[in-house]
């Protein structure tokens, strides 16, 4: 079933990574893949996962490009309830954040986290809530973004298809994003209610509940340990997926995107050595904590970026504190800086700047400021 999938996935980047092109020459997917795009040639892509099982491990897409330069592998962390499509490809059909990386020779990978049916979905509750065997309320809840709050939350329009005159994102093709929200996975609750021996049941809720304590103590301790003050709390899977995606390919660049934010910020406390540089897109959680980012943060350059609406979409607060944060590096001899877009005439940009019609254009800043910035 894993190679089923597999194979439709490679499938699905060989049509993204293709789409809209004016020039092409070979395609394959047998790990010795040449397609040339915009004057690049990728030398493989494909995709694997990280995780020990379904329902924890996260499905990562990879492209290479066919590259002398050595430089540090790009890793992309979608925001909450949002799949990799937000960095493969756009709704009105150009390529993504995921080629224009590879474009300037960087290995990109995207995530798709563990949270999401499309990782992967562990069906054995449903089946046996329809057998009898666990209670109802015990089944997982699937949720997606609804296509209304978005609208204002996101910089789209004041409310749902009534766009902002210069809106950046293309909104004539919003239907295209809303196919693109993968369900959400959410358990009721880790400790078990399946209608077994007394015996068994106690044994599988001290597992669980072992297993959870274990998890629990590790995100806090990494926590305390840091003096970090972030009011959300990482997903510890989430952390472990990205840390094993990074034992697996080297140091490399993270590009966090909103909630995914939280899981890049405590990716960097558990193994700074693995993270080359942290690029923020308007994220949650950015420390603030002096000595949290004395000791977490301090070596490794940061840049926050923002689009535009920021006061009516209530980013205001997550703003300041990626100025903090900036602030506070740079104090402690590392390099940090926030790019505001609309500081620099750019205007109309949203939540999904990756999306955005000028989206290869943030990608060209971010990826001059990399060069500026992060030693390879």
């Amino acid at each position: 079933m894993r190679n089923i999938k597999k194979t439709i996935a490679l499938i699905l980047i060989a049509s993204l990574v293709l789409a809209g092109c004016q020039t092409q020459t070979k395609v394959s997917v047998d790990n010795k893949t040449t397609v040339s795009k915009d004057g690049v040639s990728l030398q493989n892509m494909g995709t694997f996962y990280v995780g020990d099982s379904i329902g924890n491990q996260s499905m990562i897409q990879y492209i290479v490009p066919e590259t002398d330069d050595k430089k540090s592998p790009i890793i992309m962390v979608p925001g909450l309830g949002l799949s990799s499509y937000i960095y493969t490809s756009t709704p009105d059909g150009r390529h993504g954040w995921m080629l224009d990386f590879a474009k300037t020779g960087h290995s990109t990978y995207v995530v798709d986290t563990s949270d999401l049916v499309l990782s992967g979905f562990d069906i054995d509750s449903f089946n046996k809530v329809k057998s009898g065997n666990l209670d109802p309320e015990m089944q997982p809840s699937l949720s997606t973004w609804d296509t209304k709050s978005i609208w204002k939350k996101w910089g789209f329009g004041n409310r749902k298809d009534s766009p902002y005159e210069d809106v950046q994102y293309p909104v004539e093709n919003i239907d295209e994003l809303y196919a693109s929200f993968s369900p959400q996975i959410k358990a009721v609750s880790n400790l078990t209610g399946e209608k077994n021996s007394a015996k068994d049941g106690q044994e599988e809720r001290s597992k669980t509940i072992r297993t959870n304590n274990e998890q629990n103590k590790r995100t806090s301790n990494a926590q305390r340990s840091s003096g970090s003050n972030s009011t959300r709390q990482a997903n510890q899977q989430e952390v472990d997926n990205i840390i094993e995606l990074l034992e697996k390919n080297g140091p490399s660049i993270l590009i966090v995107h909103s909630m995914g934010g939280v899981t890049g910020f405590e990716v960097a406390r558990q193994r700074p050595d693995l993270v080359k540089g942290l690029i923020v897109i308007e994220p949650v959680g950015s420390p603030t904590n002096e000595e949290d980012i004395k000791n977490n943060f301090a070596t490794i350059p940061y840049l926050a970026v923002y689009g535009d609406y920021i006061e009516s979409r209530n980013q205001t607060g997550r703003l300041e504190s990626c100025k903090t944060t900036a602030k506070l590096i740079k104090k402690h001899g590392g390099k940090a800086d926030v790019l505001v877009l609309t500081d620099d005439g750019i205007n109309g940009n949203t939540h999904l700047m990756m999306q955005d019609k000028n989206s290869s254009e943030i990608a060209n800043r971010i990826s001059a400021w990399i060069d500026n910035n992060i030693n390879y």
